[in-house]
């Protein structure tokens, strides 16, 4: 074979393994998922940068980057007036600052979660530039946690404020530095001037960095913090220092909520209890109750297909407002058109012994006819027309004198035409069936309070969910009972109830006045069914 017959043959082959190739076929794999966050890979000006003069910075990555959330997520500390320009192109982020900066001082941009690789979304992490306009970076740091007052939880993504003055106007001024909490409550100041500070948590509902006492979230103490060295190896000791946030209630009386809410009834809340309500309307009928805690007015348009309503409220508290207000209809909502429909039963298919029998009302009731006829029960043993006693508070409510024995089925019979509301529609006849419980099918739990001082306390008993299910009042060294609890978990809480009004009072920013303390029994409890349980709760001043 020659040369020129050897080379081709070797062409053919490669040209037939190439044909073969293209006709085979397939689909390309994906390979795994990118999970590599994008690294930094230059910055410019360089970080840490003193005397720094330059209109911004520029950010050089691995990788084609987003940004995400820039407003909520980079912070900037001190805070500016103007927030900086700042935007992404291919593995680039350009910061370009508005502002007029300050003279020798350290300024701290932490961008959080606000940049991320284009495919996959990955996070960059807790990357952080900073530079000076002086000769040096200040250096200190101060760390601590955020609670909720009542509840002690972790205060998440709040914001907290430095100030170098220390009187109480300062809340409402721009604060010297600013950071915020993370996801555990945690927060760091780092890279700040040695000075004393006031320190003050907010959720800072209007993002003007300034405290709205109306709404808002707040934390301070009356002592000034002092900052102190933290190596970038140093684990930060979050637990040292604790500030817990609370909702000042408010000394002024105003209406804070008002309007529709449903076709023909309409509420209104206010701030602050009202004393003795009156309510003047254009040439509407209406009928309305104030509430048990006689800070919200139910009223109720007797012309049921009317939709807009002008009243003046008035009320020696502090109120006199005239208000306008139009029904905008919303999907589910109307007032009752009568029938069984607008009236049910507390009880389902079994009802508590230790309970009481009740109907309850979409609306109002006007009138009741024939009451001695209107309820009739039935039980293995007895059966009789039951009395009643109607509700005046809520007038939507009957008590029913039923007697309640353990482990009884009930028969009830509610008779049409009897409970007439305040529209003049009536209830249908309803047949209720329902079967008492035994106190077998419950535990109870009694807390023995201690505490060193003797002062008044509120034993609070919660769900595995958090909400009150009961509570008392202890003074001193006493004893807290709370019986009938459905099997389950349960935690307990008290509150050192300062003023002895018997509830938890927040905190007052303006009086320099601490929320009341709230302290927790170390372990949850576990109710079983017929079981009692006795704790011992101490507290020992601090």
């Amino acid at each position: 074979m020659t040369k020129t017959t050897l080379y081709c043959n070797i062409i053919f082959l490669c040209v037939v393994s190439l044909v073969a190739a293209c006709a085979r076929t397939g689909y390309p794999t994906g390979g795994e998922t990118d999970r590599t966050p994008p690294e930094i890979t230059k910055v410019a000006p360089e970080n840490r940068t003193t005397n720094f003069a330059a209109k911004g910075f520029i950010v050089e990555t691995d990788e084609y980057v987003v940004l995400k959330d820039v407003n909520n997520q980079v912070i900037i500390s001190p805070p500016m007036k103007q927030f900086p320009q700042i935007t992404s192109t291919g593995k680039k982020i350009k910061v370009q600052i508005k502002d007029t900066l300050l003279e020798n001082t350290t300024y701290l941009f932490q961008f959080r979660d606000a940049i991320a690789d284009f495919t996959e979304g990955n996070l960059l992490g807790d990357f952080s530039y900073v530079f000076s306009t002086g000769a040096v970076i200040d250096s200190l740091s101060f760390c601590g946690t955020v609670v909720d007052a009542l509840t002690l939880d972790e205060d998440k993504k709040l914001f907290v404020f430095l100030y170098d003055s220390f009187d109480d106007s300062a809340a409402m001024r721009h604060p010297t530095y600013i950071t915020k909490t993370d996801d555990n409550g945690h927060f760091r100041f780092q890279y700040i001037a040695n000075k004393r500070y006031k320190i003050i948590a907010s959720d800072d509902l209007d993002k003007s960095y300034t405290y709205n006492s109306v709404a808002e979230r707040i934390a301070f103490t009356a002592d000034t913090i002092t900052p102190f060295f933290l190596s970038d190896s140093a684990k930060p000791d979050y637990g040292a220092y604790q500030l817990k946030t609370f909702v000042q209630e408010s000394a002024v009386q105003r209406i804070v909520k008002n309007g529709f809410v449903s076709r023909g009834k309409v509420q209104i809340a206010t701030a602050i209890p009202m004393a003795n309500p009156t309510v003047q309307t254009d040439s509407a009928r209406v009928f309305w109750l104030l509430n048990a805690t006689r800070d919200t007015l139910n009223l109720w348009l007797l012309d049921k297909n009317r939709d807009s309503l002008r009243l003046v409220v008035r009320d020696t508290s502090g109120i006199n407002d005239t208000l306008s207000l139009k029904y905008i209809r919303r999907p589910g909502k109307g007032i009752s058109s009568g029938g069984s429909a607008f009236m049910k039963a507390n009880f389902a298919n079994t009802m508590p012994f230790f309970d009481t029998f009740q109907l309850t009302f979409s609306n109002p009731i006007a009138q009741i006819t024939n009451a001695a006829t209107a309820v009739y029960y039935k039980t293995s043993s007895d059966s009789a027309f039951a009395t009643f006693v109607f509700d005046s508070v809520s007038r939507s409510r009957v008590w029913i004198n039923i007697p309640v024995k353990q482990g009884e089925k009930y028969d009830i019979t509610v008779f049409g035409g009897r409970f007439h509301d305040i529209f003049g529609t009536t209830n249908d006849t309803a047949k209720l069936k329902t079967e008492v419980t035994t106190a077998e099918k419950y535990g109870s739990i009694a807390i023995k309070f201690q505490s060193s001082d003797g002062g008044q306390y509120v034993v609070q008993l919660l769900s595995d969910a958090g909400k009150v299910v009961a509570e008392q009042i202890v003074s001193g060294n006493g004893k807290a009972h709370f019986p009938h609890l459905a099997a389950g978990t349960y935690r307990v809480r008290a509150i050192n109830d300062l003023d002895a009004n018997g509830k938890w009072d927040p905190g007052n920013y303006w009086q320099h006045r601490q929320p009341e303390e709230v302290r927790y029994f170390d372990k949850s409890i576990k109710v079983r069914e017929n079981w009692d349980f006795e704790e011992t709760f101490q507290w020992q001043q601090k």
